[in-house]
């Protein structure tokens, strides 16, 4: 398949994410037995009977951020695909797209990471003393995307370095 082609394909595909992505996360939310309980429900937290409403909605909070980031990494995936697409991909614009794509990735681990604690804290809040609670969790996919980040992040640097002789030698010409 050559490049332009798949380029094409991988700008409609994140295209249609960037749309399908916050349906999918409504649809599922709104499924949910307390939709303010959602992500906790998801992340297998035990709910204690007592929270209040002001609790449910800080652990939504809380727990939407992932997808908030995931948003915003899939719009700098869509700009990467179309400077692929129309001939830019070794260009310094393409460097900081890839750079910042990297940096979301670091982003969504450490939200990932520091959700965990707060959402119990919260949710545990209104346990009597004694039965509140903080978990820490660390997953392999956590791990994953720090190790993909930095490699977006070291191909961003590299791409930009390359970017800048590449002008500095048609600069030449």
């Amino acid at each position: 398949m050559p490049t332009s082609h798949l380029s094409n394909v991988l700008y409609v595909a994140t295209g249609a994410a960037i749309v399908l992505y916050p349906l999918a996360l409504a649809t599922s939310i709104g499924y949910a037995d307390d939709p303010l309980l959602h992500f906790a429900q998801q992340g297998g937290w035990t709910v204690s009977h007592a929270v209040t409403g002001t609790q449910k909605a800080l652990s939504f909070g809380i727990g939407i951020l992932p997808g908030v980031v995931i948003f915003w990494v899939l719009m700098h995936i869509r700009k990467l695909f179309d400077l692929f697409r129309t001939g830019r991909a070794l260009s310094l614009n393409a460097a900081q797209v890839i750079r910042r794509t990297g940096f979301g990735f670091v982003g969504l681990s450490l939200i990932e990471f520091l959700m965990i604690p707060a959402q119990t804290a919260v949710l545990s809040f209104a346990n009597p003393a004694g039965s509140r609670s903080i978990s820490i969790g660390l997953s392999s996919s956590m791990i994953g995307a720090l190790l993909a980040a930095g490699l977006l992040i070291v191909i961003g640097h590299a791409l930009a370095q390359a970017a800048e002789v590449s002008a500095e030698n048609e600069s030449f010409v």
